[in-house]
């Protein structure tokens, strides 16, 4: 009984790994944009503590 619960469940695993995610040129796209957003406002507070 339990080998056949595992089988299942890896079935199911194998069948919806992948399903309805984006390709990773959209994940890396993503990821290059919030880094760079993240740099600019860092960026943008690179002088505070040195004024007055």
């Amino acid at each position: 009984m339990l080998h056949a619960l595992v089988a299942e469940a890896v079935q199911t695993t194998e069948e919806t790994h992948g399903a309805g995610l984006p390709s990773p040129y959209v994940f890396a796209t993503i990821a290059f944009c919030v880094l760079a957003a993240l740099l600019i406002v860092t960026m943008g507070f690179k002088s505070v503590g040195t004024r007055h």
